[in-house]
């Protein structure tokens, strides 16, 4: 029997030398290679990673107006559908935010 665990929205990300593998590209909700969206640790969280975060945002072309109701966004869901790891606990939730921030990502994915 299966449980469904959650959802993430993933990317389709260039699989570094170091790891050996044989191929082009990987999909992971691994944390160390930040291919799952929301990111939280550049979107939400308060530290010091200022030049990290604008990467991000410019790469997703949020604007700080986008920048501000994605963090409203996440407050709303967090914890209640929206775990630490950028998990989903509906598949409803992931396709919105999906599709209002991260309409960009040349794959999109959902893992469980």
């Amino acid at each position: 029997m299966y449980r469904v665990l959650g959802y993430y929205i993933c990317e389709k990300l260039k699989i570094p030398d170091f790891l050996g593998i044989e191929a082009d590209e990987i999909i992971t909700v691994s944390d160390c290679f930040s291919g799952t969206h929301p990111d939280l640790t550049y979107c939400y969280f308060i530290n010091d990673r200022k030049r990290e975060k604008i990467e991000y945002y410019k790469k997703w072309d949020i604007t700080e107006a986008k920048a501000f109701l994605l963090q409203n966004d996440i407050h709303f869901m967090f914890e209640r559908c929206l775990a630490i790891d950028g998990r989903f606990s509906n598949i409803e939730d992931a396709k919105r935010i999906r599709q209002k921030y991260y309409a960009g990502l040349r794959y999109f994915g959902m893992g469980f």
